[in-house]
C-alpha cells in the first residue's frame, strides 16, 4: 500500500479489496503537531528576550560613547529599558573615565535576563514536550 496523497494531518492510503469498496487510513503524528506549537512558543520567548537584550546593549553603549542623553533615540532607549533596570539600580558602582560610563548594572541585567529566557524556554520544553506518537484512523466502506 503506498500513499495516495499527503494531507496536513498525515498520509491517506487507499486499498481496493473484495467486498470493500474503499479503505482509507490517515496517519497523524500527534507528538509532531505538539512539538511545532512548543517550538513556536520557545522561539517567541527567545525573540522577546533577545529584543530586550539588544535594547539593554544600546543602553550600555550609549554612555560609553558619551551619547547625548537628550537625543530622541537615547531617550527612547532609556524609557523602554527603565522598567527592566529597576531591580539592578544601585547594585554596584559604575566606573567613569573622561565622561564615559561603564554601566555595570546593565551588564548584570543582560546576564540575568538571558538566564531567565533560558530557564523559561527549558521549562516550556519540560512541561509541554511530547515524544512522537502516531495515530492511525481507518475508514472502510463496504460494497452493497
Amino acid at each position: 500500500m503506498s500513499p495516495e496523497r499527503e494531507t496536513n494531518q498525515g498520509y491517506v492510503y487507499t486499498e481496493e479489496r473484495p467486498a470493500v469498496r474503499r479503505r482509507k487510513e490517515v496517519i497523524r503524528d500527534v507528538g509532531a503537531e505538539r512539538r511545532v506549537v512548543v517550538s513556536k512558543i520557545v522561539y517567541l520567548i527567545w525573540l522577546l528576550f533577545g529584543v530586550l537584550d539588544v535594547l539593554l546593549l544600546f543602553r550600555f553603549g550609549l554612555p560609553l560613547i558619551k551619547a547625548n542623553p537628550n537625543n530622541a533615540f537615547a531617550d527612547f532607549i532609556y524609557d523602554q529599558t527603565a522598567l527592566f533596570m529597576k531591580p539592578f539600580v544601585g547594585l554596584v558602582q559604575s566606573p567613569t573615565s573622561n565622561g564615559r560610563v561603564i554601566d555595570i548594572p546593565v551588564l548584570v541585567a543582560i546576564i540575568v535576563y538571558s538566564l531567565v529566557a533560558w530557564v523559561l524556554a527549558r521549562l516550556v520544553w519540560v512541561l509541554f514536550y511530547r515524544p512522537g506518537r502516531r495515530v492511525v484512523s481507518t475508514l472502510e466502506e463496504e460494497d452493497d
